[in-house]
């Protein structure tokens, strides 16, 4: 049984576009392709190691997010957590894209990224 947990950072109900001031994360548990659970993870006044732990705490796999900073990609991924930036949309739209492997459809890319410049893919570790 593969189990994941995700997290989403979110403004409203999107995407945050910019993961480094991102306040909230939606934390969202995956077992077999199906979500299991959710809760909320706030990061609000907390500084970039701070951030860093407490999403390596919260045991999160994997980050999918807008825009990141190299910085916090080097820190999430030295702490072996997948990073997949560069999405956009409505948070539950996204989610069902994961489920059903479909993040890599071009109507969940930033607009203005080219999906082979701006997709990084699940390997960056």
């Amino acid at each position: 049984m593969a189990q994941i947990r995700i997290a989403v950072p979110c403004w409203g109900d999107l995407i945050s576009p910019v993961f480094d001031v991102a306040q909230n994360l939606l934390l969202v548990d995956i077992s077999d392709g199906v979500e299991t659970g959710r809760q909320n993870l706030s990061m609000a006044g907390m500084q970039v190691p701070v951030k860093v732990e407490a999403i390596r705490n919260s045991g999160v796999d994997a980050v999918i997010c807008g825009a990141i900073s190299g910085m916090f990609v080097s820190m999430l991924t030295s702490n072996r957590i997948k990073v997949q930036p560069w999405n956009s949309g409505k948070v539950d739209e996204i989610i069902q894209a994961v489920l059903q492997d479909r993040l890599s459809d071009p109507r969940y890319c930033m607009p203005g990224c080219r999906r082979r410049r701006c997709r990084w893919g699940w390997g960056r570790r």
